[in-house]
């Protein structure tokens, strides 16, 4: 039995209704049932929604788990990452507002929808997409590790004991 008392079990209770219902009052807001209004909100995501997004993309589990490990590891070197994560941010600042004009412009939903109507390629789309499923997949497989990790520590160490 995982170690939660009832306020625990309160809060995480809480917390799962407090997702259901903001599901529910998204499914209401809805202007249209259009891939774009479902992949983009509609164009809509106020400035906070989309600041919390970009804080949860970039500091995931991988951050908590496997920078810090490597860190650990490696030493003050590997303290470089934190440029790099910086500097991602600064790419988005200089490309997104371009992007995002040619975005409503062209109704992009998607990389490739860009690349696409950049190239004339369906096939260069394709290719896109591949390699985004590939490497989201990569990434997914990384945030389930580190859920694992993480609910390691709440489950006792031995499965006797479970």
């Amino acid at each position: 039995m995982l170690p939660f008392g009832p306020i625990e079990l309160t809060l995480i209770a809480g917390y799962l209704a407090s997702l259901i219902g903001l599901g529910w009052l998204g499914l209401r807001a809805r202007r249209e049932q259009s891939l774009q209004d479902f992949y983009l909100a509609g164009r809509g995501i106020g400035f906070v929604v989309l600041l919390l997004t970009l804080y949860a993309t970039q500091y995931s589990g991988n951050t908590l788990f496997a920078f810090t490990g490597k860190t650990y590891r490696i030493g003050y070197a590997w303290v470089v990452c934190l440029q790099f994560m910086t500097a991602i941010v600064v790419f988005y600042l200089l490309l997104a507002p371009r992007l995002q004009s040619l975005s409503r412009h062209y109704n992009f939903v998607t990389p490739g929808d860009y690349l696409q109507h950049r190239f004339g390629s369906r096939v260069l789309s394709v290719i896109c997409t591949l390699v985004m499923v590939i490497a989201l997949t990569n990434f997914l497989l990384a945030q389930l590790k580190a859920m694992g990790e993480a609910m390691r520590g709440f489950v006792p160490a031995h499965p006797d004991e479970a």
